[in-house]
């Protein structure tokens, strides 16, 4: 006897939309494969959600050939029940399996069957279903007729989901009104075919799933009602950039704490402020108030937090918390958080994470977190200055030597570098040199006699009592550059000094 295999998964996603404490649970994706053999393996991608679930629905020709092992990304699915159907040539079984939480990302749903069989397979998973009742009990029916049929116990807010297996006789299998098809999909081979089905229904106090089929035909069919999760307190917290539409907000009706895909980061110059906006929502079924937390201002960078009213609530976030007005089921305020680079102490490179949290007042149990990282990107000059003596005695001269090197992550420009006459020297007239190294920099010096207040000073020989050659009225020197000196180039500054 040949033994034929349809098999199939559906991705459904809970949206908080008018209730938000009972998600409605609506389709995101779904994905079918055709194949064969014992084991089979295909590609899935559950998307970012909350309370996730993966359904899993088989549909087998013949009885004897079952599901020995089902995986997703490693993790084994829970069977929730299975139906075989009538004898001999004639005998069908279906099947549906379980995975709560399913990882968010790319994975391999991995089949094994307990002997070798044709697959027609479906990839899915679910948002929004309750983690700890998932579903109601498993129903099923199985009959010889044109009509596939089941009545399944149900409420408003569920989601019914079907799976059936039909000995593959009919041609053709129509789902019934008010459903929707998830796969419809029919496998002919040498000695027979499979039809293999499954679709989705809104709940009520009790749904009729049906399929009509071309011919009547050996049928069996399963069901189970999804149940929404429960928020009777739940904060949602969205970031996106301040430059960002609406759209780019991650993420509605996700919950995590600490963030890990709930991250923007922005790049910026020194005294450049990043802006975020980060939108606080009540998915709770209750009235509530949140308190806001976050990270707050260091040495190098500066953040303030403007709740709805661009109020500045800074002091309160970061010494343990702002508690937030109290938003309405469903209703959002949105903040903006602003993260300066200081002008001084901020080297290119340098980040700083902020961490925003929103603690529900109801339930201190619920909450989700956002991160925000800012990175300077500000020109940054690296100073090393040596001397070629380390011991001189009066009437030496002692050559000093600054190398600068941009260690920044942009162009450094407008760059000027001041350096003072040790004490106890006098500068030697002609000995201050610039050398652009990598750069493409140009160099005009000037000095000062009046410790850097004015820059007209002209040196000359035996100027203040030195002797020729020297001048020992110049305190500092001061070097105006042109040009750009992009990062990871450097240009050297000397000048010679007598020890008097």
């Amino acid at each position: 006897m040949l033994r034929k295999l349809v098999i199939g998964f559906w991705v459904l996603v809970a949206v908080s939309t008018s209730l938000p404490a009972r998600a409605a649970i609506t389709l995101d994706a779904r994905n079918v494969a055709v194949g064969s053999g014992v084991s089979f393996t295909f590609s899935h991608k559950v998307g970012v959600g909350s309370d996730r679930v993966m359904i899993v629905g088989v549909s087998i020709f013949n009885a004897n050939k079952t599901v020995s092992s089902l995986t997703y990304a490693g993790q084994p699915l829970t069977r929730i029940g299975f139906l075989d159907g009538g004898t001999g040539s004639n005998d069908r079984r279906m099947e549906m399996w379980r995975l709560v939480n399913p990882p968010i990302g790319t994975a391999n749903v991995v089949l094994t069957m307990s002997s070798s069989a044709k697959l027609v397979v479906g990839a899915a998973s679910f948002f929004g279903v309750d983690a700890t009742t998932p579903h109601g009990a498993f129903v099923s029916n199985e009959a010889s007729t044109n009509l596939a049929t089941l009545t399944v116990p149900s409420a408003a807010g569920e989601l019914v989901m079907d799976c059936m297996a039909v000995q593959g006789n009919a041609a053709t299998a129509v789902v019934g009104p008010g459903q929707t098809a998830l796969w419809n999909d029919f496998s002919r081979s040498v000695g027979g075919a499979v039809v293999g089905a499954a679709s989705t229904e809104p709940g009520a106090a009790s749904v009729t799933m049906t399929w009509n089929l071309s011919s009547a035909d050996y049928w069996v069919i399963g069901a189970v009602s999804l149940k929404p999760a429960l928020r009777p307190y739940q904060p949602d917290a969205m970031v996106k950039l301040g430059t960002e539409a609406d759209a780019a907000y991650v993420f509605d009706n996700y919950y995590e704490n600490p963030a890990a895909l709930q991250v923007k980061s922005a790049s910026t110059l020194a005294a450049v402020a990043a802006t975020y906006r980060i939108r606080f929502q009540n998915d709770g079924l209750n009235a509530d108030a949140f308190v806001i937390t976050g990270t707050g201002s260091t040495a190098n960078f500066a953040v303030v937090y403007l709740d709805g009213a661009n109020v500045d609530r800074t002091a309160a976030v970061v010494a343990g918390g702002f508690t937030d007005a109290v938003l309405a089921p469903g209703a959002g305020t949105t903040w903006t958080v602003i993260v300066t680079p200081l002008l001084s102490g901020s080297p290119g490179g340098l980040t700083h994470t902020v961490d925003v949290t929103a603690t529900s007042a109801g339930d201190a149990t619920r909450s989700d977190q956002v991160r925000a990282g800012t990175t300077c990107i500000a020109p940054n000059l690296a100073m090393a200055k040596s001397v070629d003596l380390a011991n001189a005695f009066p009437g030496q001269d002692v050559t000093y030597t600054v190398v600068a090197s941009s260690t920044g992550l942009s162009d450094a420009t407008s760059i000027v570098v001041v350096d003072s006459i040790p004490g106890d020297t006098g500068l030697r007239v002609g000995s201050v040199t610039f050398s652009p190294g990598t750069t493409s920099l140009t160099s005009v010096v000037s000095y000062s006699n009046d410790n850097g207040a004015t820059w007209t000073y002209a040196p000359a020989s035996g100027s203040c009592g030195a002797p020729a050659g020297y001048d020992y009225c110049v305190t500092h020197v001061r070097w105006t550059l042109s040009g750009v000196a992009q990062p990871s180039q450097s240009f050297t500054l000397r000048f010679s000094a007598r020890v008097k």
